[in-house]
């Protein structure tokens, strides 16, 4: 059958080559004068209905009379996944209000998720890719990234076209019911270009990452801990946050950053 295959395939490729219009009686006549079992098939099909014109021919023709899986060879369509490694598909991420949310488990790998299913299970010095080039209508500006986060504690870098944050995650333990919501700790000019990744550092903690949240912000971002009053009242992980006990104030200067508009102080806590 290898070499009937072979002498299928030079008529074929002959009649492709030439550019003339072939129909496919005259495709298998020629097929036929090559291959004994494709002019066994047209002697007993032309004496029930005849070959006929390309015209005659559709999709429905009968051609249960022999092996079809010997002659043709089915060519899989490519998918989402082929194309896109961390592909955008259905459910994946949405945007509302200018705001994009996506989904962790779509986006990562490198293990199989985690709390059934709903997150990435995110391991030491493996990263979650989205790739923003593919989100149609991005809208450039400053966004802060927003972590939806359990699991051990984990520092996570994002980063796209050379900026980056820096996401503390708390260690809530591995309990969906706990998860928190960290943000970075600086603002990331995004254009919607190349990817948005979020990296796990290599201390061999790891989490479970919910989603990945990008907010625009037209303003200023203040790390609470740069200006707390006394300076040593610090806490959280790596000291990252300003300990609010009563007589503790932020002490923030109105400088360049400031422009003559009308701000709204928000907190995250």
């Amino acid at each position: 059958m290898l070499e009937q295959r072979k002498k299928i395939m030079a008529v074929v490729l002959a009649a492709a080559v030439t550019g003339t219009a072939v129909s496919p009686a005259e495709v298998f006549a020629q097929i036929a004068e090559k291959v004994p079992a494709v002019r066994s098939f047209m002697a007993a099909s032309s004496s029930d209905a005849g070959l006929g014109s390309s015209s005659d021919w559709s999709e429905d023709t009968d051609r249960e009379d022999w092996d079809e899986a010997d002659v043709w060879q089915e060519v899989p369509k490519a998918t989402m996944s082929d194309a896109l490694p961390y592909g955008l598909t259905e459910g994946s991420f949405e945007s509302r209000d200018g705001i994009y949310t996506f989904e962790a488990e779509y986006f990562y790998t490198d293990a199989e998720p985690a709390a059934d299913g709903q997150a990435a299970n995110l391991q030491p010095h493996t990263q979650i890719e989205i790739p923003l080039e593919a989100v149609e209508g991005f809208s450039k500006g400053q966004y802060l990234v927003e972590v939806m986060y359990a699991g051990n504690g984990q520092m996570l870098t994002a980063a796209s076209g050379g900026k980056s944050a820096v996401v503390t995650c708390p260690d809530t333990g591995f309990d969906w019911e706990r998860k928190t919501v960290s943000v970075g700790d600086r603002l990331m000019g995004l254009d919607g270009t190349g990817s948005l990744t979020l990296k796990a550092g290599s201390d061999g903690k790891y989490g479970w990452v919910d989603w990945i949240r990008l907010t625009p912000v037209n303003g200023v971002l203040l790390d609470a801990k740069d200006y707390v009053t006394p300076a040593d009242k610090l806490t959280g992980d790596g000291n990252s946050c300003a300990n609010m006990d009563p007589g503790v104030s932020l002490e923030i200067p109105l400088d360049h950053r400031f422009g003559g508009a009308s701000y709204e102080l928000q907190m995250w806590t």
